[in-house]
């Protein structure tokens, strides 16, 4: 997913979208409801059943899964808009990390909220 919203072609298209959003709105909701949308749709489902399975407590799924989405596109998207990623970026290291973080601070939230009780 990462190299794909940072190749070439995905990101000439976000900077032609981007420019023209005020003229073609509806141009800017199909391209949110065929990507962000759908994926993080998947990803709140996701969150929600873990959430209820392992007695996470997620106060919105909808947004942890778009805050979740965001930090793992944005700074290679960016990067990827400006031509300043490195060559030798590497995705999966990008990815284990923004899990990482996103898992640890629910993870810290649980702990927190079990120590106050």
């Amino acid at each position: 997913m990462i190299e794909r919203v940072t190749s070439l072609d995905l990101i000439s298209f976000y900077r032609m979208a981007a420019a023209e959003a005020v003229h073609f709105p509806e141009l800017t909701k199909k391209m949110k409801a065929n990507g962000p949308e759908r994926i993080q749709g998947v990803i709140a489902d996701y969150l929600a059943q873990q959430a209820n399975k392992d007695g996470i407590q997620i106060d919105s799924s909808e947004k942890a899964a778009a805050m979740f989405c965001h930090k793992l596109i944005s700074e290679p998207r960016h990067k990827a808009v400006l031509r300043i990623l490195e060559n030798n970026w590497d995705a999966q290291d990008h990815i284990a990390y923004v899990v990482h973080i996103f898992l640890h601070r629910i993870s810290n939230k649980k702990e927190h909220e079990e120590s106050n009780q």
